[in-house]
C-alpha cells in the first residue's frame, strides 16, 4: 500500500510539474496575437543596396501596418537584452531561445522600443508596453518595427 501511494503522489507531482510547465510556456501565448498578428503580415522582398551593391530582403508592410504608422499601438512580449543605447530596448513575440536572433523566427517577431527613460526590465520579462509606431523599411541597421515614446502599460511577470 505505502508504494501504492508513493507511485499515486509522484503521478501527481509529474501532473503539477507538467501543468505548471505548460502554463508558463503558454505563457508567451500572452505575448503572441493582438498586435504581432499584424507585424506577421509583412512581406520581404529582394533588394540591391545602392551604397553596398549586396542584396538583403526589405520589409513591404501591408496597407493596415501603413495605417498605424504614427499612431499609438501597445503590444505585449518578452523583453531581450540587446543594447541600442540608453532606454531603448527589444520586445519579442518569443523567449530568448526562440528569437529572431537565435535564427528561430523572423524579423517580424521583434520590435525596438524606445523609452523617454531607460528601464529596467530582466531577460524575458513580459511587459505591455504602447507607443508611436514607427515603420523602418530602408535602414538595414535597425529593426523594421519600432516604438518610440514608449511607456509601460504593465509589467506581465
Amino acid at each position: 500500500m505505502r508504494h501504492f501511494e508513493y507511485l499515486s503522489l509522484q503521478s501527481l507531482w509529474k501532473c503539477v510539474s507538467i501543468a505548471a510547465t505548460i502554463f508558463l510556456f503558454s505563457s508567451s501565448a500572452l505575448a503572441q496575437g493582438g498586435f504581432w498578428d499584424k507585424m506577421a503580415n509583412v512581406r520581404f522582398v529582394s533588394k540591391q543596396d545602392p551604397a553596398s551593391g549586396y542584396y538583403y530582403y526589405y520589409p513591404d508592410f501591408d496597407n493596415y501596418l501603413k495605417m498605424k504608422e504614427g499612431q499609438i499601438v501597445e503590444i505585449e512580449g518578452f523583453y531581450l537584452p540587446y543594447d541600442f543605447g540608453p532606454g531603448s530596448v527589444i520586445l519579442s513575440k518569443y523567449p530568448l531561445a526562440s528569437c529572431f536572433f537565435c535564427g528561430a523566427n523572423g524579423p517580424e517577431s521583434v520590435i525596438q522600443v524606445n523609452f523617454d527613460n531607460p528601464v529596467d526590465f530582466h531577460t524575458d520579462e513580459v511587459v505591455r508596453v504602447q507607443g508611436v509606431l514607427e515603420l523602418n523599411a530602408e535602414d538595414t541597421d535597425r529593426l523594421n518595427f519600432i516604438l518610440n515614446k514608449a511607456q509601460v502599460v504593465e509589467r506581465v511577470y
